[in-house]
């Protein structure tokens, strides 16, 4: 039985419909399917004709993937109005992280990336360089790393389907997986940054302007590039956990993530009403100067025999007091820089639920403009056991 903690409360919810139960075994099998595939492509010979058939065994995982998290949110959907309040608490954050996956680069993240690796296999050894990712095995690394993400990723779909958590607890160092998750996040940050080009404008190479943006781009990527390397993470004796992992490893996801977007000013990057090109700017953010050195820090460490403590903090863009209440409201998001968003809500807004099903305790503090924390509270052994 699946279990839902609220204020405190241990419910059981009951047996899961039967559409869910069927999209529990496919996703399990995809997982497998997942982790065959992680093997495949980082065995294969760096060659295209080896790559190749890789690729299209990824396709198809994709749209296996894809539709059924579509068919299992649809039937879901249309159960939610005959469901009993108990089953509703539970199955409206599920839904919420099921529709979550209607952009198919949040399940395969590593797609995109063995496309480029796979688009650049035939150039000359001497140009091989593939920015921002330094030479062809340091992408190829990158994109097997995505890989092990989409694997935690489609593990913590199928936990939230199932009929029992139980099947899911492990011990853990969790010391271990908040550096596998840290450095995971720092990767995705670094390799994601944003151009120095304007947004939707088109730059014919070997002008002036071309030149100038490319000085631009230089300057920046350096920056970047050691905004990155010195962000600090400070593992203390935390020891194990007993815990869901895949669910654990989601909330630690995204709120590293979130900390690596809302720094974007060690770029050089500043934010101001003309640089706004797609709307979604905040008009609270238009003025604010952030640090000439940004950073983003993450701890972990045991502060009680039954409790493991992480902080992560940045020093970015920091969140609007009136916003602050809603950082986890739907529809809300606490932050944009210029056309990457910090968060879209899709995620951050379900992070409580998560808390509440592992036991953790979330506390945000933040300010404009000065950065945000979060402080966490994770049990040693899983509430309910």
């Amino acid at each position: 039985m699946a279990h839902i903690l609220r204020n405190g409360t241990l419910k059981i919810v009951p047996q899961p419909p039967r559409h869910l139960i069927t999209a529990f075994r496919d996703l399990t099998a995809i997982r497998r399917e997942l982790e065959s595939f992680h093997d495949r492509f980082r065995t294969a010979p760096a060659t295209k004709e080896a790559i190749l058939p890789t690729l299209e065994q990824a396709e198809q995982l994709r749209t296996k993937y894809v539709e059924t998290l579509k068919e299992a949110g649809a039937a879901l959907e249309g159960e939610m109005g005959s469901m009993s309040e108990e089953a509703r608490a539970y199955y409206q954050p599920v839904l919420i992280f099921i529709w979550r996956a209607s952009d198919a680069h949040t399940v395969v993240p590593f797609l995109k990336y063995a496309d480029m690796y796979y688009g650049h296999l035939d150039e000359p050894a001497n140009g091989n360089y593939v920015r921002p990712f330094g030479t062809l095995d340091r992408l190829r690394g990158f994109a097997e790393e995505r890989i092990s993400d989409s694997i935690a990723t489609c593990e913590s779909y199928a936990c939230l389907l199932s009929s029992s958590f139980d099947s899911f607890a492990r011990v853990f160092d969790i010391g271990s997986l908040a550096s596998e998750v840290f450095h995971a996040q720092r990767g995705v940050s670094q390799h994601n940054w944003p151009s120095p080009y304007p947004h939707g404008v088109t730059i014919r190479g070997g002008t002036k302007d071309w030149e100038r943006h490319e000085k631009k781009y230089d300057a920046m990527s350096h920056r970047w590039n050691k905004m990155h390397k010195d962000a600090t993470l400070e593992i203390g004796q935390p020891g194990s956990v007993s815990a869901i992992k895949p669910l654990l490893h989601f909330l630690l996801s995204q709120i590293i993530s979130n900390a690596f977007k809302a720094s974007f000013g060690a770029a050089g990057l500043r934010i101001s009403h003309k640089e706004k090109a797609n709307g979604y700017l905040d008009e609270a953010y238009k003025e604010i100067e952030l640090p000439a050195k940004p950073f983003v820090r993450m701890s972990i460490d045991r502060i009680s025999a039954g409790e493991i403590g992480i902080v992560v903090e940045d020093n970015g863009i920091g969140i609007p007091a009136e916003k602050l209440e809603a950082v986890f409201s739907p529809g809300e998001h606490y932050g944009t820089f210029f056309n990457i968003r910090v968060s879209n809500g899709n995620s951050t807004k379900i992070l409580p639920f998560i808390a509440d099903l592992t036991g953790i305790t979330i506390e945000v503090s933040s300010e404009l403009g000065k950065g945000t924390k979060f402080d966490l509270t994770i049990p040693t052994s899983m509430r309910g056991e």
